[in-house]
Formats: structure tokens, sequence, C-alpha cells
């Protein structure tokens, strides 16, 4: 729980006082989807200065996007390649997402075999 919320409920009037008071910044002015981008490209593009490390794994949940915005800012040089790992979940559910698609997509269609597609031991979920 973030302190404010704490705050909220500890002393609702120092947290009335602090809401009315607070001034929120607009950092960001594209759409929510470029912010995931916008952000990874900082993360990484500060770390050396700021933390004196570079990170050479990219871990993503399967939106390239992100990884290409990382990896064309070439936050380190051009000779430090960020290599792209990948959540197996992700992928998991991507692969799933595509075979049952084409399971639909496919329905009726006889194969070579003269079976139809999804019966039988092909796709079956």
């Amino acid at each position: 729980m973030h302190h404010w919320d704490q705050r909220r409920e500890n002393d609702p009037d120092l947290y009335n006082k602090w809401k009315c008071e607070h001034k929120c910044k607009l950092n960001h002015k594209s759409s929510a989807g470029a912010m995931e981008s916008e952000g990874s490209v900082l993360i990484f593009g500060r770390s050396k200065a700021r933390l004196r490390l570079r990170f050479i794994e990219y871990l993503g949940d399967g939106d390239s996007s992100s990884y290409k915005k990382v990896k064309e800012s070439k936050p380190y040089g051009e000779d430090v390649e960020i290599m792209k790992l990948e959540c197996v979940g992700h992928v998991q559910k991507r692969v799933g997402n595509r075979l049952r698609r084409m399971k639909n997509e496919k329905k009726g269609v006889k194969l070579s075999d003269g079976k139809n597609f999804g019966r039988n031991g092909q796709i079956n979920r």
C-alpha cells in the first residue's frame, strides 16, 4: 500500500491537504502503448550513468516494439548487443491462441490423409 493511501485512512485531513496542494506533471503525451517503449528506452539509457551498470538482456512479454526501440537506441554504444529473452508463459499463450484461431479457421477442411482438421489426433482443444 502506498504511504498516501495509508495516510488517507489514518489522517484524512492531512491527506486532503496534500491532495489539494499536489500538482501532477504530465510527462508522457503519446499513447499508453508507446509509454512502455519510451520508459524502457529511458531505463536502459540512464542505467550506466545512474547505476554504473548495463542491462544486456531484455525480458519482455512478447511485445517486440519495446525491445526494438531499446535496441535501436543503442544505449551502450554500437558494440553492445542487448539480447531478448521471453517469458515461457507468454510464448505458450501466443502459440495457443494462434493454434485455436487456426483450428476455427480450418474447421471442416479435409487434410491430405482424408481426415478433418482438428479431429482424430490433430488439434483437438
